[in-house]
């Protein structure tokens, strides 16, 4: 794993796995943030420059990024 992946994780775990998570739970949940690691890395491969000055990449990140923080809020409040 990348340091970037690797200190994301550590993050992530620090910041929504519980502390009495399940080994089984910490690895499901290692697989489920690597998927989505995966999935951002093609779109962001797939996007081109868009038409009339907009930047697909922008869009793409920026729409993944709203998501990201909508899951982590909805983490928090009990949702996911």
């Amino acid at each position: 794993m990348s340091k970037l992946l690797s200190i994301a994780w550590d993050t992530y775990v620090k910041r929504v796995i519980p502390s009495d998570a399940s080994e089984i739970q910490r690895i499901e949940c290692k697989r489920a943030f690597m998927a989505g690691a995966y999935a951002f890395i093609t779109e962001c491969e797939k996007s081109t420059p868009g038409i009339g000055g907009i930047n697909t990449e922008d869009v793409v990140v920026n729409s993944m990024d709203r998501e990201i923080r909508e899951f982590l809020n909805d983490v928090k409040n009990g949702k996911s």
